[in-house]
């Protein structure tokens, strides 16, 4: 009887654990199950925030795309605009010409000022007013650069008053600013630029040369957003 006994206790010893391990590899299986579940939200999770901001980045190549679009219509639309000024003013006399989308009206020194003088003379004040009328009609808007142009020779009958070309060459741009100004052209859409000698059109070799380089441009550019 006894032995019938102790094998009835092993045999529930072993049902026990038997159990026991079911029943951790059940919990164990859980877990895992939960961790994986887990994951998966979180890659889902993930997975939506990184469509949402594909979404977000789509729409902001979309506008961008789109304002690019209109700055190439506008830039395009200025171009022409500033073509056909050129076309027009050539025909009235002037030494005009497109310059990497700009349009730059040359002025020799000789038509506006004495030699070595910033002083506008009365063939140049009228040549300026008569520009006046295309910069404040079909180019009202448009960003006025006037640069100041010289040789290379060094300032001799002025030279108490101008130290360098580069005084020279900006006190004439100046003055054709605020002659422009004074001709009714906005001051907040023009400035002046010296370059002195450092910007020749030609080489200095001749008089000739030296002719052609002792300028003033005045340089209509794009206007940002115009």
């Amino acid at each position: 009887m006894s032995k019938i006994m102790s094998l009835a206790f092993k045999s529930l010893v072993v049902s026990v654990v038997a159990f026991g391990l079911v029943g951790c590899a059940s919990a164990k299986m859980t877990r895992e199950n939960a961790e994986l579940r887990t994951q998966v939200q979180n890659l889902s999770d993930q997975l939506a925030t990184a469509q949402a901001e594909n979404a977000q980045l789509n729409q902001q190549l979309a506008g961008t795309e789109s304002d690019l679009s209109k700055a190439r219509a506008e830039y395009a639309a200025q171009q022409s605009e500033l073509e056909a000024m050129t076309k027009k003013l050539t025909g009235q006399g002037f030494d005009v010409q497109m310059r990497q989308g700009m349009m730059v009206v040359t002025m020799p020194q000789k038509i506006l000022y004495n030699s070595g003088s910033a002083d506008l003379s009365t063939t140049g004040k009228d040549k300026l007013k008569q520009l006046t009328t295309t910069l404040n009609g079909e180019l009202k808007g448009f960003p006025i650069q006037v640069q100041g142009h010289t040789d290379t020779d060094p300032i001799v009958r002025t030279k108490d008053k101008y130290k360098s070309n580069w005084e020279l060459s900006y006190d004439r741009a100046q003055t054709v600013v605020y002659y422009l100004i004074s001709a009714g052209v906005d001051a907040k859409r023009i400035h002046a630029a010296a370059f002195g000698q450092y910007s020749p059109v030609t080489a200095n070799s001749s008089a000739d040369g030296k002719a052609k380089n002792r300028r003033v441009e005045i340089v209509v550019m794009q206007a940002p957003g115009k």
